[in-house]
């Protein structure tokens, strides 16, 4: 566990410590310094930790390439402490030495030569790291809620990203929801004075196809999939992994078994009951490869407890229920295992979501590309498309359910872009893909959950390596007629048992039914009711009130409403911890 913050220009280590006292879940030793006369670093790490002291570098995570890079920068030891590598790495390379890293990492590390802070963060953004400045000064801290124990940062929201939270179910990449504060940006360094700061990435994803046959672009990223499994892997036992009903997950857990048969795995599933097809594939799959299971009902009379810490880790939460599984998994692992190894990202590199079909017919019929991609944006935003052949794809596609828009937000007319779906080179599927990566979601907010428990996630599919390998299959291999992720599944042949490689893409859901339902009208009595909206401002009282009819003869809310309804209840608990409380932990 770990954690990093600190402040550029005038401060006292007062205020570092009240930063400090936000972020002690995510460690249990801190140190608190001044580096300078006008920057201060805090960081918190477990016992453990081997930070060194005497350098002036706070460091958030782990590296996977250690002793690859010791031999590149010539020194003997081949596991050095992060810091010690880092300030070697740096001093020779400038910040662009970042490039040579593989792992999660956040770092913040004084730049003497120059009097500035740098600031790096994973190619993912997998760390989080998130800036504001207030009073001529600039502050940072892992998470935002530590912010908010300086009094003069605002503890208000960004409406615009409240507004594009509400239409996507998913918060921005760069601008958080709290007013004023920023994500340091993923990819790249940040040179930080008391007046200026500068970014500029270290790796753009960058298509370039290999001049190999299929065969050989399979066994290509099978080599680079098992070997960023085996890194994920090594120096932990047992290991835990979040196996779902799909294939992602138990393609991690099949590479596992290939590249360290003799580890210990724990793997652990969630679901709503012993119904639910993701929690019967995977204790299938769980059986077949001899790994202690979990298996972990969520039952939904659990959620208004387990929702307000969820939103409080998250910060920037996240519109489906997916989130209230994962902080509920994370916390029965943190019982067996600190490392859970994931599924995530499987699909941003070689098309295996829903909307990469949606591009891919895009690109190949161009006559339709006008309505799927109305479409298209349609299915991201819930915003309906303007023309008559957009919405018939709608009402055809989603059989006559009744669309209900995402509320406004009172005081912002921020509506989310259209993601260009334009045909950009030879190979515009991969380039469309390669745009994907840089647009990752939700990764901050999953290491949060993670960090709540004091364990650690990782994915293969995040290994920089791999991930440039797949940059290198041309599209054809990527989706081949109605089978996604083509080219992973050749890989998994001989992995998995052949029903695991032809698994489809499944979703972790609560059944949306009768119960479901009411847990939804107790948690809006209790956050929805029209004083509570009316004084908080943002939204709309009738509007809100509409949302709140449940249909006729107590029949479930559909699918849609409960999504709206899910949503507006996050903003609510949003607002109460973090504007009402100031981040304070909510009890």
């Amino acid at each position: 566990m770990a954690a990093i913050y600190g402040i550029v220009g005038d401060a006292d280590l007062s205020e570092l410590s009240a930063i400090g006292q936000r972020l002690t879940h995510r460690g249990t030793s801190v140190r608190e310094w001044a580096v300078a006369p006008n920057c201060l670093l805090g960081h918190w790490a477990d016992a453990s930790s081997t930070a060194q002291s005497g350098l002036p570098v706070a460091f958030d995570g782990y590296l996977e390439n250690t002793s690859e890079v010791a031999e590149l920068l010539g020194i003997d030891d081949l596991f050095p402490a992060p810091e010690y590598l880092l300030a070697a790495l740096i001093g020779r390379f400038g910040p662009e030495g970042a490039r040579y890293l593989e792992g999660q990492f956040a770092v913040a590390m004084w730049d003497d030569a120059n009097e500035r802070l740098l600031l790096i963060r994973d190619r993912s953004g997998v760390r989080p790291l998130v800036a504001t400045r207030s009073r001529g000064r600039y502050l940072f801290a892992s998470e935002y809620k530590a912010l908010l124990a300086i009094p003069d940062v605002r503890a208000e929201p960004n409406l615009d990203v409240l507004r594009h939270i509400h239409c996507t179910k998913l918060p921005m990449i760069d601008t958080t929801l709290l007013a004023g504060v920023s994500h340091v940006r993923r990819s790249a360094w940040t040179a930080v004075t008391a007046a200026t700061e500068e970014a500029k990435r270290y790796w753009t994803p960058r298509v370039a196809i290999a001049p190999r046959s299929d065969d050989e672009h399979v066994a290509a990223l099978r080599h680079a999939f098992l070997e960023s499994t085996r890194r994920q892997v090594t120096g932990f036992d047992p290991i835990g992994v979040q196996l779902s009903g799909g294939f992602d997950s138990a393609l991690v857990l099949g590479g596992i078994h290939e590249v360290a048969p003799e580890v210990k795995v724990h793997t652990f599933t969630a679901g709503y009951g012993v119904d639910d097809p993701e929690m019967i594939d995977a204790a299938r799959l769980a059986r077949h490869f001899g790994t202690v299971h979990h298996p972990l009902v969520l039952d939904p009379d659990d959620i208004p407890e387990l929702l307000p810490p969820v939103v409080w880790h998250e910060e920037d939460f996240l519109g489906r229920e997916e989130q209230v599984y994962e902080y509920m998994l994370v916390g029965e692992a943190s019982k067996y295992v600190k490392m859970l190894i994931a599924g995530y990202e499987a699909d941003v590199t070689v098309g295996g979501m829903p909307r990469h079909m949606l591009a891919w017919l895009t690109m190949r019929f161009p006559l339709a590309r006008a309505p799927l991609a109305e479409f298209y944006h349609y299915t991201q935003t819930g915003l309906l498309p303007r023309s008559m052949m957009g919405r018939a794809l709608v009402r055809l596609y989603y059989r006559g359910q009744r669309d209900i828009p995402p509320p406004r937000v009172i005081g912002t007319d921020y509506e989310p872009e259209a993601e260009s779906l334009r045909r950009v080179g030879k190979q515009p599927f991969s380039e469309y893909l390669a745009r994907g990566i840089e647009e990752v979601f939700g990764m901050e907010q999953a290491e949060q959950l993670h960090r709540a428990w004091g364990v650690s996630y990782n994915a293969p599919y995040l290994n920089p390596q791999y991930m440039e390998c797949t940059l290198s299959i041309p599209d054809r291999l990527k989706i081949r007629g109605l089978t996604q992720k083509y080219v992973l599944r050749r890989v998994a042949e001989g992995i998995l048992p052949p029903d695991a490689v032809r698994r489809r893409k499944t979703l972790q859901r609560l059944k949306h039914d009768e119960r479901f339902s009411s847990v939804i009208d107790r948690m809006a009595d209790q956050l929805l009711d029209q004083a509570t909206v009316r004084n908080r401002g943002l939204f709309d009282v009738q509007v809100v009130d509409q949302l709140r009819q449940r249909p006729a003869d107590g029949k479930p809310y559909s699918t849609a409403q409960a999504y709206r309804l899910w949503t507006l209840i996050e903003t609510e608990l949003w607002c109460r911890i973090f504007m009402d409380q100031r981040g304070e932990r909510p009890q």
